[in-house]
């Protein structure tokens, strides 16, 4: 890779990200970006990868990838949105593709009902879920982050991150918070379409979902469980700090799970970039993973 780095973790307009397939390539050739895995939620990568590739003159290869949400039941009771980043599945991807199309029934009315709660309880009018359609040209996937983008471009908020802590996000004040109607597959069930398409299954920022040292114990118990020997998990997270990866890469360690690194750039918030310098070590912990399919046959 010459010295190139890598990273597993972004968005495009095809989900919630701000540029498009190209443009986000051509940012992460710039960035110095070796091998590059767009990520997009719930939506399967572009069929167009390999001429993304040739517009760099190779110099960033791309890895099929997608960001699958998911569901999981902890032992009190409690249901969590979880998220399983799947990388280098085999084309077509058959088994993925229908979890994908389950996740993404009714998207049109768990927004519809963000916009309504905050036109009616907060005094905010967004418009409509069509209008957001039709202002992100592009995107198959109208999400949360299109309704924080616009909160920010009106004035509301200061940053994407404040429209979640004060309006819509399932932590902080919560004044237009909308619990998701969508019945996103069992965590299991998605790990189990990733591993029949060979996907490595990647355990995505296990702090974003707000548990306490028994329940990271109990979701990763489980994790490794359903994905076998074929399972990494996010070690190097943008966001988070050098204590926190180093007690992910613990983590991972303990579980017998590969390591990955990830940006999860979508391209609005200038704090997180694609200047990560994640090294490619990365790279070869998942590539190790998806050998074992071969090994297997």
């Amino acid at each position: 890779m010459d010295n190139r780095y890598v990273d597993f973790h972004s968005h495009t307009t095809r989900s919630d990200g701000k540029y498009t397939p190209d443009e986000l390539v051509k940012l992460a050739d710039e960035a110095g970006i070796g091998v590059l895995a767009l990520t997009d939620h719930n939506c399967l990568s572009p069929d167009n990868l390999a001429e993304l590739e040739e517009s760099t003159g190779k110099r960033v290869h791309l890895i099929p990838g997608c960001e699958v949400s998911c569901s999981y039941t902890f032992q009190d009771g409690t249901s969590k949105e979880i998220h399983i980043v799947t990388l280098m599945y085999d084309l077509p991807s058959v088994h993925l593709a229908r979890i994908v199309e389950k996740n993404n029934q009714d998207r049109e009315g768990y927004v519809s009902a963000i916009l309504k709660r905050l036109r009616e309880e907060c005094g905010i009018e967004l418009g409509t879920y069509q209008e957001l359609q039709k202002e992100n040209k592009g995107s198959t996937y109208i999400g949360r982050m299109h309704v924080a983008q616009k909160l920010k471009n009106l004035g509301y908020v200061s940053s994407v991150d404040e429209a979640f802590d004060i309006y819509i996000g399932e932590f902080g004040e919560k004044r237009a918070y909308v619990k998701s109607p969508i019945q996103y597959v069992p965590l299991r069930e998605a790990v189990e379409a990733a591993i029949a398409d060979h996907a490595v299954p990647v355990l995505a920022h296990l702090y974003f979902y707000n548990l306490d040292k028994a329940g990271e114990e109990e979701l990763l118990s489980a994790f490794t469980r359903y994905v076998g020997k074929y399972g990494c998990m996010e070690t190097a997270y943008a966001r988070y700090s050098q204590e926190q990866r180093d007690n992910l890469a613990k983590y991972a360690a303990r579980y017998g799970l590969g390591i990955s690194a990830a940006s999860d750039f979508h391209g609005q918030e200038e704090t997180i970039s694609l200047d990560n310098r994640f090294p490619d070590s990365f790279y070869k912990s998942i590539l190790s993973r998806k050998a074992l399919y071969t090994q297997a046959e």
